[in-house]
């Protein structure tokens, strides 16, 4: 995993029936760093208990298999190639288990805002990477690739996208890349920049015709209505990327019971930007769970792009989710469920969390550069 899913799972819409099958009732970190903030008892099986365990079974069974001292009178590569899994597995468990480590400073940071817990998160990263580049080395010629990540569907800790991803070695990239941008937005943090000086522009309307009768649009901007027949729900707030889209004007209904289907045509490729409520509640649209959709990062969408984006009376907090598309004629199925359409653009928009009603607290933004 990365550190960015370690911290905030919930934003990678985690299946909870996969870790549920896979062992006794338990703790996330997540879950875990608040307990021990709030002082409140843990239930379970813990994940700092669980990484040190694994450590500890890795270091013991290559020292078991090292204490062997009868040669294999048959199948001896086959023998060594078990050997050299055994050594792999306690590398790959004495990475990961720094790495968790380091996740429980900064979300001890997330609770506290104190920067010495970011600090020896960077200590215990450098020392996971340093097992990471060791395992990536080791295993250079041992392995070919792991055959599952080479699929997009698959999304943790990337996405095998292209067929790439799917060795130890393209992975350290990935997670040198996370180190560096900790280190880089640690000293962000400790020498602010006055947000004034921060200046976002608006993305820019795309030009697209719809096609269903009766299509309503209204600019995006504190105030509007984006709902048929509800003025007690207007927009309160907009991210400033988002001001001067052309919103769709959807019935809750009708997103709700039909889902919404959108058709339309371009003669360039657009981004249409769709926006989530964040609530558990059946009745709001979810992000798709790549592990039961094969297809829910098709364009993209999967992940959010805009965190806290929206903040509209009476609802809850949206999340804004990209869905790049190529020119031409097309007509996007959007999740079942009650959602808004913010509108469509051709600007490349950096992903953040913007903090509207209410900042989220979550700090996987600090692995972003």
């Amino acid at each position: 995993m990365t550190m960015g899913e370690l911290v905030n799972p919930y934003k990678y819409t985690i299946y909870p029936g996969f870790y549920e099958s896979c062992g006794p009732e338990g703790e996330k970190l997540i879950e875990y760093v608040e307990k021990e903030w709030k002082h409140l008892p843990h239930t379970g099986e813990l994940p700092l208990d669980i990484v040190e365990q694994c450590a500890q079974h890795g270091t013991e069974a290559e020292h078991a298999v090292d204490l062997l001292v009868a040669n294999p009178t048959r199948h001896a590569d086959e023998f060594e190639r078990v050997r050299n899994d055994m050594k792999f597995y306690r590398m790959f468990a004495a990475a990961f288990r720094l790495k968790v480590i380091a996740a429980q400073q900064v979300l001890n940071y997330k609770w506290s805002q104190d920067i010495k817990y970011l600090d020896k998160a960077v200590q215990y990263m450098e020392q996971s990477q340093n097992w990471w580049n060791a395992l990536s080395a080791a295993t250079q010629d041992a392995y070919l690739y792991a055959n599952s990540m080479q699929t997009s569907q698959r999304r943790i800790p990337v996405g095998g996208d292209g067929g790439k991803m799917k060795t130890w070695s393209e992975l350290a990239t990935v997670y040198q890349a996370e180190l560096d941008a900790l280190k880089e937005n640690i000293i962000k943090l400790k020498n602010p920049v006055e947000k004034a000086n921060e200046n976002i522009l608006p993305a820019r309307p795309a030009s697209v015709k719809l096609f269903a009768k009766n299509t309503q649009l209204i600019t995006l901007k504190k105030g509007a209505i984006i709902f048929e027949n509800r003025p007690d729900t207007p927009v309160d707030s907009v991210a400033p990327e988002l001001i001067g889209l052309q919103a769709l004007v959807l019935n809750r209904d009708t997103t709700r019971i039909v889902g919404t289907t959108i058709e339309f045509e371009s003669d360039k490729p657009v981004k249409l930007l769709v926006g989530l409520f964040k609530d558990d509640d059946s009745k709001w649209a979810k992000a798709p769970k790549l592990e039961i959709d094969a297809t829910g990062n098709e364009y993209g969408q999967a992940e959010p792009l805009l965190t806290n984006a929206i903040s509209i009376v009476q609802m809850p907090k949206v999340n804004i989710h990209q869905y790049t598309l190529p020119a031409g004629r097309q007509t996007l199925h959007l999740p079942k469920g009650i959602l808004m359409v913010a509108g469509f653009t051709t600007s490349d928009i950096k992903p953040r969390d913007c903090g509207l009603n209410g900042p989220s607290g979550e700090v996987d933004w600090l692995f972003q550069k």
